[in-house]
């Protein structure tokens, strides 16, 4: 059996997909399963990954059509990746089909417009084998055009138990949100499913990860590559399915109030900022005004703007926003346009 199992969905990434795969073949860590899921590719991502086929024996090519197609697997250590093509069903579905297919002792995930540092999962492994732990995390790189930068200014290392690293990815500073950044134990990661047709599916997972774990072990390092394009989902204008963060962290507010009471003031934290998320997106989409929903959010905005200002975990900007919001909605935007401008020179 392999150490560790990794799953890239891939869909409509034929500009970074081949960059992406390549990291994860060039690994320290020579043990690894590889799955790489085609979900209904409607550009040469497909295609990519069955070249990719030709040229490594390494990869079989598997053409699964439905969720009853069991998956065919190669035998020995330099014949574990697969490619499987199925019809389009999203990210989630995407990444609930490559679980099912992992055999591997740890499974991770990657998107398949980023990448990762060569050394990424020997390192995951070795932290989660001698810490005994269900989940090992590294950091994450934001990477723009014009550079990268870490998400996490510090460099710690530290074991932790479910309540502390909830109370970190509600922060998303030394432990984020993403899945991408960590190594889950087999056990684990097969017990739980990504939620189909959700958008920002990592928030609702992270809450079921949280409950079905014990100890963590984190090094705040970064060795994931996390790119900001700007033509992906999170930086197209407002949609109705953008609200879908509101409802991860209203859960995830829900589980603090249920089993992490001391987490209660990071929840709102959390909470509060996937409003203001979604007021932004809907305020730098044209005609927001029309949308049902602007006057619900900004609502929301202005009742808990005290929480905002009065919060330890927002940035001193924000909360100067937070206070023009209160006086006026245009005020906030021209600040929100800035601020915008400047975040779109680095795409």
């Amino acid at each position: 059996m392999p150490k560790v199992s990794v799953i890239i969905p891939v869909y409509n990434v034929e500009r970074y997909v081949e960059k992406s795969i390549q990291s994860v073949l060039n690994q320290s860590m020579k043990d690894i399963e590889i799955i790489l899921v085609n979900d209904g590719s409607t550009d040469n991502s497909g295609k990519i990954c069955d070249r990719l086929a030709i040229e490594d024996k390494r990869i079989k090519v598997i053409h699964k059509l439905n969720e009853g197609v069991s998956i065919a697997r190669n035998k020995g250590l330099e014949e574990r990746i697969i490619v499987i093509h199925k019809e389009n069903g999203g990210l989630s579905s995407a990444r609930n089909v490559g679980v099912k297919a992992a055999s591997g002792d740890y499974i991770g995930f990657i998107d398949s417009d980023d990448y990762i540092e060569s050394i990424m999962y020997e390192t995951l492994y070795q932290m989660a084998e001698r810490d005994s732990a269900d989940v090992a995390v590294c950091g994450v790189y934001d990477v723009y055009k014009n550079g990268k930068v870490p998400q996490c200014a510090s460099r710690e290392t530290f074991v932790c138990d479910q309540e502390e690293m909830f109370g970190h990815i509600l922060l998303g500073e030394k432990i984020s949100g993403t899945v991408c950044n960590k190594l889950i134990r087999k056990d684990v990661a097969k017990a739980l499913e990504f939620p189909v047709g959700k958008l920002f599916e990592d928030a609702f997972y992270s809450a079921l990860l949280v409950q079905k774990i014990k100890k963590v072990t984190v090094t705040t390092e970064p060795m994931y590559f996390y790119v900001h394009r700007s033509d992906s989902i999170t930086t197209c204008g407002y949609r109705r399915k953008d609200l879908d963060v509101i409802e991860a962290f209203e859960i995830d507010k829900q589980l603090a109030i249920s089993h992490f009471p001391k987490l209660i003031d990071k929840a709102d934290f959390a909470l509060n900022s996937a409003y203001l998320r979604v007021l932004d997106k809907i305020l730098l989409t044209r005609g927001y005004r029309k949308f049902p929903e602007y006057k619900i959010v900004k609502k929301y905005v202005k009742e808990h703007g005290k929480d905002i200002v009065y919060s330890p975990y927002f940035r001193n900007s924000r909360k100067v926003a937070v206070q023009a919001l209160r006086i006026n909605i245009l005020l906030y935007k021209s600040l929100l346009m800035l601020n915008e401008k400047v975040n779109r020179k680095q795409l």
